[in-house]
């Protein structure tokens, strides 16, 4: 099985689309891995997801930081996404990651992602949206 048919893509904008908390079951490719603060004290993680075609910036919920701190998630690594949640935050639905299962590491991008997804109108566009 080659890295382009363990993703599912165009998968990433039914990540938005869902019912919060619901199972989304969606095999994407990390593209980066950001750390920072929230708040200014406590940490958190985005992952910038990508389906083949599209890209999306997701944070990652506290019980899964040691996937990356671990480093099972690293860049280019194949994820299934089992479960998210929706925040709005600043008017903008943000996508928190529930539940990841790294699936296979990759040494390069699968696909040619271009497009960034616009949170709040779940419409593709030529940038990467993150709140």
């Amino acid at each position: 099985m080659s890295a382009s048919d363990e993703i599912t893509p165009k998968r990433v904008l039914t990540l938005l689309t869902l019912h919060s908390g619901s199972p989304c079951n969606v095999q994407v490719q990390v593209l980066s891995v950001e750390e920072g603060l929230a708040q200014g004290v406590h940490k958190k993680f985005t992952l910038i997801i990508s389906d083949g075609v599209c890209l999306l910036g997701c944070g990652v919920a506290p019980p899964l930081f040691h996937l990356i701190e671990g480093n099972a998630v690293t860049k280019y690594t194949i994820v299934t996404i089992n479960q998210v949640v929706l925040s709005d935050i600043s008017s903008c639905n943000k996508v928190i990651i529930l539940d990841i299962v790294p699936v296979s590491q990759q040494e390069q991008v699968v696909g040619d992602p271009t497009f960034g997804i616009n949170d709040k109108k779940h419409t593709m566009s030529p940038f990467i949206h993150c709140c």
